[in-house]
């Protein structure tokens, strides 16, 4: 890919600060909480989840390229196991005082797979995403030289694998979280390989793929895949200026993501019908978290882990 890479060398680094990919961020942190609380067009909602992954991946490989793989390295672990591992501790004391309150066991609030992915399940997507990009970051040189048609079947064929997978089988948590995200991330792997004007292209190959995958075989995650790339591609020729405000609200978007299930709970407790699942709850779930969110940025240190 001697051609490719030397596009890359002397461009300005690829950057996610841009009006359209922050307010897919923004829309995709409201599909997350609107999925959790049951919501009209929850299933809709769930296409967020592929969508982080892919935008997660796309842009560590693109923007950080540049830098060493432990340069890049400490950085996902700065930016996702951080985070992950605060949260962990703190979720995880939430409910061992929600137990000792209710006179419940504390072993009935945590299972095996809380080891691999946290004490709430929605938690397993920060270390997935920082563990599995620093993988790929490390084969990058190899896929570079390869270029992005060779690399294109053996993702194509992985993808097949594991959209029938995490289909087909009942797979313990939380390998069945870790299979369902792992097309995502490699469809956004091929796409950075391209250069810019191959990807569409690549991203016209990944639809069909997606396409077929989904009539073919009945896969509704196939589905998502192809709405994921029109959403992206869509972001990137959105015609708007990155404004404070809108900087500023797609910088919450992680702690929505952490915190709306503990939000939505403790709604629920004074009483909100939070999970009844009307776009009220919805809406007030994610303003407060929002809310919340901002206010503990404010705080010192605490946007390391927000």
């Amino acid at each position: 890919m001697a051609g490719a890479t030397g596009k890359h060398a002397g461009a300005r680094p690829p950057t996610s600060r841009h009006a359209g990919i922050e307010i897919l961020r923004i829309a995709g942190a409201f599909g997350i909480v609107l999925f959790h609380l049951g919501g009209p067009g929850a299933k809709i909602g769930y296409t967020a989840l592929p969508l982080f992954i892919f935008l997660s991946v796309y842009f560590a490989l693109t923007a950080r390229r540049e830098i060493s793989l432990a340069v890049f390295s400490f950085s996902r672990m700065q930016r996702l196991l951080m985070p992950w591992a605060f949260w962990s501790v703190v979720i995880a004391g939430l409910k061992i005082l929600d137990a000792l309150h209710e006179n419940r066991s504390i072993s009935s609030e945590f299972a095996i797979w809380n080891l691999l992915a946290g004490p709430a399940i929605h938690l397993w997507f920060l270390p997935y995403v920082a563990i599995l990009s620093i993988g790929l970051r490390a084969l990058l040189p190899t896929l570079e030289r390869a270029g992005p048609w060779m690399v294109l079947p053996g993702a194509l064929a992985i993808s097949a694998a594991a959209l029938l997978s995490s289909q087909r089988t009942g797979l313990a948590i939380p390998f069945q979280q870790w299979i369902f995200g792992l097309p995502a991330a490699i469809m956004a792997t091929s796409l950075s390989l391209a250069a810019k004007e191959s990807q569409i292209r690549v991203a016209l190959i990944w639809g069909l793929f997606s396409l077929v995958m989904g009539f073919g075989f009945l896969l509704p995650d196939a589905f998502r895949l192809a709405a994921t790339l029109c959403m992206f591609f869509a972001a990137r020729m959105l015609p708007m200026p990155l404004t404070p405000g809108l900087r500023a609200l797609a910088g919450l978007t992680l702690g929505v993501y952490i915190l709306h299930p503990v939000i939505a709970s403790a709604l629920q407790r004074i009483g909100f019908d939070i999970f009844g699942g009307s776009m009220f709850a919805v809406v007030t779930t994610f303003a407060c978290t929002a809310g919340l969110t901002g206010l503990l940025r404010t705080l010192p240190k605490m946007q390391r882990v927000l």
